[in-house]
């Protein structure tokens, strides 16, 4: 750098390096992330599924629910039961929804219409509310909320290799829809318990499509 002697140049390159740490860390803060030693890894850690739809099988997505240490330690204790108990299904997914913190990330295998995303989303949240996990008020604060939250693919749509990511702790609840290239088309933070049973309940209420597989997963 002119009119700057060795000392000077590198103390200025140091507060640059500073700067731009502090700039990214804050990017990194606006995405989706729990620390490593908050989520388990190893058996019963995740659920898992691929979704596909048409008779003729075509893959729409595929579905990883991973969880937290504690939970991952009560579904293990679940599993230990010999044998099985008959309500076996439903003491997993009562588990899964006390659960503190857990990361559920959707990738999507082919485009999918702003419509048909939006729809499908509502027929997940119908079906909690039907099976009574989740209260009329918030199937209608998200019946009404989706259109804007995802008002920035209303043209675009979902796109094949867009991952939708939820990333859920104590009262704290985050959405990040981003491109294969990393682009971030919504970085939204919900508060209270309500989202993560919506999200949760849309998957594993008995009348849910994923249910049955995201359970077979964790149990083989």
């Amino acid at each position: 750098m002119i009119g700057l002697n060795p000392n000077a140049e590198s103390k200025v390159k140091s507060i640059a390096l500073c700067v731009l740490a502090v700039v990214f860390n804050i990017g990194l803060a606006a995405q989706p992330a729990l620390a490593q030693n908050v989520l388990a890894s190893g058996p019963s850690s995740k659920l898992h599924m691929l979704l596909q739809k048409t008779i003729f099988g075509v893959n729409v997505l595929t579905l990883e629910i991973q969880v937290d240490l504690q939970t991952q330690s009560r579904l293990q204790a679940l599993e230990a039961l010999k044998p099985h108990p008959k309500d076996m299904d439903e003491r997993i997914v009562q588990t899964l929804y006390a659960a503190s913190h857990i990361q559920a990330t959707m990738r999507f295998l082919r485009d999918v219409s702003f419509s048909r995303f939006t729809d499908e989303i509502r027929s997940n949240i119908a079906c909690a509310r039907k099976s009574g996990v989740i209260t009329e008020a918030e199937k209608n604060r998200v019946d009404k909320g989706l259109d804007t939250w995802f008002a920035s693919i209303r043209d675009r749509g979902i796109k094949t290799g867009d991952e939708l990511v939820y990333v859920i702790q104590p009262n704290l609840f985050h959405t990040t829809l981003r491109s294969s290239a990393g682009k971030i088309f919504v970085n939204q933070l919900d508060h209270g318990n309500e989202p993560k049973l919506s999200l949760l309940g849309g998957y594993l209420a008995p009348c849910s499509d994923f249910r049955k597989p995201l359970i077979e997963s964790l149990m083989k």
